[in-house]
């Protein structure tokens, strides 16, 4: 299970705050388990649910400080109540699901995954070479369609042949990258990794100073982003998208070149039409892709 941060704090949750979580909802699960079994037993229990409400509902937010305050006190009047009935709470048995309900519910989602693409996957030509033998207009931001980024690293590695100063930001290990494609660039880590020098795939602001402070130093450069998936998972599409159009301004403005790699078939319908409408488009689909 992964989980996406809310849309007004577009950070990943850190391991103590899941451990918190976890913690809480196994105890609020609990307590809801012990006030029904109270109420089948004939106790008012509006109280002890409105006290849990409020917890529930700081959980939601996180504020775990609070939650503890709450679910302490009512630790306490469930133990009461118990206490005055002279019994002792049922815990909540866990129902397992048998490998057949598992295998079922997988094929299940399987057959739906192939409806989905069947109905949504768009229709590709393959990447026209051609494109290698003159150079990319300049103050142009371009979108490579691709299912991996090999079409956008060529075009990118052929505008550095042409004389630009070329800016990479990926979402692969640097050393991998300059490895596999030997290429003379500034390469730059796009990860969650906490390492001096990279870039949060949250970090918006910081990508789009970076990608300005480059293109000021450097009267001809060009610009590869790898790793829009990444930025979109992490935050949502519509951040993503304002980050392509605050680059494609820029870009607007200096004899520079911009390129992103994308598979946009995971995109729904309208998202794809957003960035085909907005950016110049360049089918990078290999043979067996």
């Amino acid at each position: 299970m992964s989980f996406r941060p809310l849309l007004h704090s577009p950070r990943r949750l850190s391991d103590n705050e899941l451990d918190l979580y976890d913690k809480y909802n196994a105890i609020t699960e609990d307590m809801q388990y012990q006030i029904e079994q109270l109420e089948k037993l004939k106790v008012d229990v509006f109280d002890l649910n409105l006290e849990l409400k409020l917890a529930m509902d700081k959980l939601k937010v996180g504020n775990f400080n609070i939650v503890e305050i709450y679910t302490g006190t009512l630790k306490e009047r469930l133990k009461k109540q118990w206490e005055k009935l002279k019994k002792n709470p049922k815990k909540k048995s866990e129902k397992l699901v048998s490998k057949s309900e598992i295998k079922a519910e997988i094929e299940k989602a399987k057959r739906a995954r192939k409806a989905y693409v069947k109905t949504t996957q768009v229709r590709h030509r393959l990447f026209d070479r051609k494109l290698l033998k003159s150079h990319l207009k300049e103050r142009q931001a371009y979108i490579v369609e691709e299912k991996h980024s090999e079409t956008g690293f060529e075009l990118f590695k052929k505008q550095i042949g042409y004389g630009y100063k070329g800016l990479c930001i990926t979402r692969m290990n640097p050393e991998i990258i300059m490895k596999k494609h030997k290429m003379k660039a500034e390469v730059v880590w796009l990860t969650t990794e906490e390492v001096k020098g990279v870039f949060s795939p949250t970090d918006l602001p910081g990508i789009m100073n970076k990608i300005d402070l480059f293109t000021k130093e450097n009267k001809k450069a060009v610009v590869l982003l790898d790793g829009l998936l990444f930025i979109k998972n992490s935050t949502a599409f519509e951040n993503m998208l304002n980050l392509m159009e605050h680059i494609k301004d820029k870009i607007a403005t200096k004899e520079a070149i911009f390129i992103a790699s994308v598979n946009t078939d995971v995109l729904a319908k309208e998202q794809r039409e957003q960035l085909e409408n907005e950016f110049v488009k360049i089918d990078g689909w290999r043979k067996g892709e």
